[in-house]
């Protein structure tokens, strides 16, 4: 995967939806997803035309949909393509050309000060991850 183009905050909350449902969605879908954060089917259109052109999503299929068609989109890339771009770009814009690795923002994440710490269940399933990782590796895959 290429380097992901940078996404607003409206983009980024559409291609959730999108990454949260495995059928391919039309605007009208996705605007009813998100009508909690009340956000109108215009707003989604002119993003979801950002989107195709940042090549973040395509156009899938053309739906029969009442009585006229409209497009489905899927994503050009999964939720964590997208995370480990932007954590790289972080990375450069950050670190520059030194690199501090996986083990640096894992460390960084753990030891936040923020108001809410990690949970244990969380460094539990990072663990998890991790053995299974390593296993992965030792067994050449």
């Amino acid at each position: 995967m290429g380097e992901i183009a940078r996404l607003t905050d409206l983009e980024i909350k559409i291609m959730k939806v999108l990454w949260e449902h495995e059928e391919h969605l039309t605007i009208q879908e996705i605007v009813r997803y998100l009508k909690k954060d009340n956000i109108s089917a215009a707003s989604v259109t002119q993003s979801m035309k950002h989107l195709i052109k940042k090549k973040a999503v395509v156009v899938s299929a053309h739906v029969l949909v009442a009585n006229v068609y409209a497009r489905e989109f899927c994503p050009c890339f999964s939720k964590e393509e997208f995370l480990v771009n932007e954590i790289e770009r972080i990375q450069k814009v950050v670190m520059g050309n030194k690199r501090i690795g996986c083990f640096g923002f894992a460390a960084a994440l753990l030891s936040n000060e923020s108001e809410e710490p990690v949970k244990v269940e969380e460094v539990e399933k990072l663990q998890k991850h991790l053995d299974y990782t390593i296993e992965q590796y030792r067994n050449g895959n």
